[in-house]
């Protein structure tokens, strides 16, 4: 008897699920650095190699969320209409993700586990934020060769920081939507370039 394929996908997803909650419950108990990979595969149930075919590392699993949406973004970019301009496509793309911002209790859970670990610190932006830059540049390099590195590099910083002062003001308890946050500081930036003198 065959297992249908959306028997296989609510398993795995159930399965990605439970060595996320018992990757999060280790790392506030023991802190994420004493926290092994045996202990989390241990708590959601699963072998090591288990774990493995789902995470690469206990980062991968931590930051999970973040570079889910991620990845999401970054397939609708590659969606976006050919022709597009650089900057509206990215605005857009960014801007739906503000539509679907992150639950501020789990984001929460994971800005306690990071500020716990000083090695994670150091490591937050650079996995989270740096790296989603460079995947952005990457898909854009190749919808529009008439921009350099340079002003790809420029663009996806600004719009990408508009996406995060949107994301910190709705996890630090703003009562309003986040598109409307990001479409505000957007503006600004328009409105801060425009003024600039010559």
């Amino acid at each position: 008897m065959t297992v249908s394929s959306s028997v296989r996908e609510e398993r795995t997803t159930q399965t990605r699920s439970d060595i996320v909650e018992a990757a999060m419950t280790l790392f506030g108990e023991s802190g994420f650095d004493a926290t092994t990979i045996d202990e989390i595969a241990r708590r959601a149930g699963i072998g090591r190699r288990t774990f493995f075919r789902y995470f690469p590392t206990k980062e991968a699993v931590l930051f999970s969320e973040f570079k889910a949406r991620q990845a999401y973004a970054l397939e609708s970019l590659e969606r976006r209409p050919p022709g597009e301009s650089t900057l509206p496509a990215l605005v857009a793309v960014l801007g739906d993700m503000c539509d679907h911002p992150i639950d501020p209790a789990r984001a929460a859970r994971i800005r306690r586990v990071v500020h716990a670990s000083p090695a994670l610190r150091d490591r937050q932006r650079l996995v989270v934020v740096d790296g989603f830059g460079r995947d952005l540049i990457t898909i854009l390099a190749v919808r529009d060769d008439s921009l350099s590195e340079l002003q790809l590099r420029v663009l996806v910083a600004s719009v990408l920081e508009c996406n995060t002062v949107a994301t910190m003001d709705h996890l630090l308890g703003a009562d309003r939507p986040v598109r409307e946050m990001f479409d505000e500081a957007v503006e600004a930036c328009r409105a801060a370039w425009s003024s600039l003198p010559g």
